[in-house]
């Protein structure tokens, strides 16, 4: 009988262990709340009855704790426990370092729909209480302003995510068409984005219109020394007062590029600026993407006399032509 008791108190002290950490609480009060609560109620008790009314006491937990307490209950509780906690876990997320609201979302790989979503407050940590696949315990987690991560959700113990630690933070990269350039844009050229892939291509993975200049990932506040330094270069390049301030309120107020996949760090990219038939390349840059919380990565016009005499006098591929500018920055 004794060993019975244990094993049923040790059942106790796990569900309260597991149940403490998933709720996401630290606190010693609240995991040893009940046990202490418990012992002061049949300290009270024991204190005002006598040792007869003590004796019925007890004989009468001991009857229901025979009846009932058996092996079969013991080895149900514990197989239904074990069962639970593989399917049922958490994900915590520490609080953001940006001290803003951010969306958060959770989708299970190979899926687009997410299974949890939810808007981070400023200062405060997240958590996520779901059923798993214990076969299947990979998950996607995105968090707006950072690069997507795959999680590994751990069934018993539960999964912690501290993102200045376990995250890496978007960069907010500034794709600023500069020189002639925008004469094109202005007549319906076009402004391709690519991304260099692992087999060594480049993939096209935006294009947009418009007399503007673009932007990926979180919206921050521009660098006062960078207007300084466009300023200076504006006037290197003779541009009269009323071009360059066109030009300056462009490139202070970008354009939001919506990706499927953010741009983050060690990524190449490509950028290209094409006319409106799409057959020739006036401008364009290669960048490796860095750490740096904003980077301007200007576009300049080609040389179209160095191209040719590069690769010949045919129509270029985009392809063609980042490679040819990333041999140039390599």
């Amino acid at each position: 009988m004794l060993i019975k008791v244990i094993l049923f108190a040790l059942w106790v002290a796990i569900v309260d262990f597991w149940l403490i950490k998933h709720v996401g609480s630290t606190n010693m009060g609240e995991l040893l709340g009940l046990p202490l609560g418990t012992a002061v109620i049949i300290a009270v008790i024991d204190f005002f009855i006598d040792s007869e009314e003590q004796e019925k006491v007890k004989q009468g937990v001991r009857r229901i704790f025979k009846r009932h307490l058996n092996w079969r209950v013991i080895s149900v509780l514990y197989i239904l426990s074990f069962a639970f906690a593989m399917a049922f876990t958490s994900l915590h997320i520490a609080p953001l370092g940006n001290n803003k609201s951010n969306q958060i979302s959770l989708t299970a790989l190979g899926s687009n729909n997410p299974v949890k979503t939810e808007q981070s407050k400023p200062g405060e940590s997240v958590s996520f209480l779901l059923f798993i696949n214990p076969f299947a315990t990979h998950y996607k987690l995105s968090i707006a302003g950072y690069l997507d991560k795959v999680v590994n959700l751990q069934p018993f113990v539960g999964t912690t995510i501290v993102p200045n630690q376990d995250l890496i933070e978007l960069p907010t990269i500034l794709f600023r068409p500069s020189g002639q350039s925008n004469e094109l844009l202005a007549n319906n050229g076009w402004f391709e984005l690519y991304r260099k892939h692992s087999d060594g291509t480049f993939h096209l993975i935006t294009e947009q219109q418009g007399k503007l200049a673009w932007f990926s990932g979180p919206r921050r506040q521009q660098p006062n020394s960078l207007h300084n330094e466009w300023r200076l270069e504006l006037s290197a390049n003779d541009f009269k007062a009323k071009p360059a301030a066109i030009l300056m309120l462009r490139w202070r107020n970008p354009k939001l590029l919506v990706l499927k996949n953010d741009i983050g760090p060690e990524q190449l990219v490509c950028a290209l600026i094409t006319n409106i038939d799409r057959n020739k390349y006036f401008a364009g840059m290669v960048a490796k993407v860095t750490s740096s919380p904003y980077q301007d990565l200007p576009l300049a016009d080609f040389v179209l006399k160095d191209l040719s005499n590069e690769m010949g006098n045919n129509n270029h591929s985009a392809d063609t032509v980042c490679n040819w500018l990333t041999k140039g920055t390599s």
